[in-house]
């Protein structure tokens, strides 16, 4: 089963121009996508970073950051097994599972884990790159 929905992209930037972290956040299908603040660690069988992102909250007109702990099984052999690796890098995740509240922070036990690569080339801005060549 799929599932697709169209989301108009009235958002508001942050800077003049759109970047990385004016990514949406889609709470109805628990996904959040931001570049990572900290790389994976180990806890216990399991593993956990962080990612952050500057939101936009339209009562105040003020920007917060924005830093979710992404929790998931580092299986070696199978469906996560790099993405410690791929933490240590200029990456932005989008991560799909329970949101879980506690206190002050936001865990996402994570399901699916996808990334890119932030690169900055030569006489261009900053982009997104999945590892092809234009």
């Amino acid at each position: 089963v799929t599932v697709s929905q169209s989301v108009s992209l009235q958002i508001k930037t942050l800077q003049n121009k759109p970047n990385i972290y004016d990514l949406p956040i889609a709470p109805a299908f628990e996904i959040f996508s931001a570049p990572v603040q900290d790389p994976s660690e180990p806890h216990g069988n399991s593993a956990i970073f962080h990612l952050k992102k500057g939101v936009y909250n339209s009562m105040n007109g003020k920007t917060t950051d924005l830093s979710v702990i992404c929790k998931y099984n580092p299986n070696p052999k199978g469906h996560h097994s790099n993405v410690a690796e791929a933490t240590h890098r200029r990456t932005v995740f989008s991560v799909a599972g329970e949101l879980i509240f506690v206190e002050k922070s936001v865990f996402v036990l994570c399901e699916a884990i996808e990334w890119n690569y932030y690169v900055m080339r030569e006489n261009s801005k900053s982009q997104l790159c999945d590892g092809t060549e234009p």
